[in-house]
């Protein structure tokens, strides 16, 4: 269900569609623990965003950047490098 409204907002924000139209490679990082967001939603995410990839952050609940900043700054950096 949130994974639905979250769609629908990006296609209302973006027009319908463009999400499936992004060209740029995406990285999804996702809290592992999250509780409100669960990690399915972000497989499911993944799978319908062309061109990403997913990683899934341990010892992490909802907030990645304050849980987890260090391994969230390695995480960009290797991806802006390889993207």
């Amino acid at each position: 269900m949130v994974l639905r409204k979250l769609k629908i907002g990006l296609r209302l924000a973006l027009g319908f569609g463009a999400i499936l139209a992004l060209l740029a490679p995406v990285l999804i990082a996702w809290a592992r623990e999250d509780i409100v967001f669960k990690p399915r939603f972000a497989e499911r995410l993944a799978r319908d965003i062309p061109n990403s990839r997913l990683e899934l952050i341990d010892d992490s609940r909802s907030f990645v950047p304050e849980d987890q900043p260090e391994r969230l700054a390695e995480l960009i950096g290797a991806f802006v490098r390889e993207s």
